[in-house]
């Protein structure tokens, strides 16, 4: 038997099994460090939603540790979710995607972020467009923007006080 995450092609002939084809897409080495980094920077809630099929995502998803994972997901049901976290009082709600079909949920998105190998139609949604695969880029773009929001509120303390 084959890990869940292969993907399987069945090929018939006259009705006779000929061939079993599979696929496997091997996990990026980083991703399970990557994760573990978005959770210990403030990240509370990491969700997958993929295409693929629920045995293959549930079985990458294991090995990542993400949350919660969605599989066999269309376009529309990647945006609908988006707004269904903002209905259920998620503060912000970021997307990052790199394909055509992660487009309306980038647009639906506070945050949407591509991947620059990713479609140009998801480059040109997207809010941010982060110039590496490397899946740290993430954590490095969450602890700038945490500093940054930071440094604008010192200062406009500041400003305020001084003014005052």
């Amino acid at each position: 038997s084959l890990p869940a995450a292969y993907s399987h092609l069945y090929l018939c002939i006259a009705g006779e099994l000929a061939a079993v084809i599979c696929i496997y897409d091997p996990l990026r080495k980083e991703a399970a460090d990557a994760v573990r980094a978005l959770h210990a920077c403030g990240i509370d809630k990491v969700v997958m939603m993929t295409g693929d099929n629920r045995k293959t995502a549930e079985a990458v998803a294991a090995q990542v540790g993400v949350d919660e994972v969605y599989a066999e997901v269309l376009p529309e049901d990647k945006a609908a979710f988006i707004r269904a976290e903002k209905a259920a009082g998620r503060r912000k709600v970021i997307m990052i995607g790199d394909g055509v079909n992660d487009s309306p949920a980038l647009s639906e998105a506070d945050a949407g972020i591509a991947i620059s190998t990713g479609a140009a139609i998801a480059r040109e949604i997207a809010d941010i467009t982060i110039a590496s695969e490397d899946l740290f880029e993430l954590v490095t773009l969450r602890r700038l923007s945490t500093e940054l929001m930071a440094r604008i509120h010192r200062n406009y303390r500041f400003i305020v006080s001084f003014n005052f």
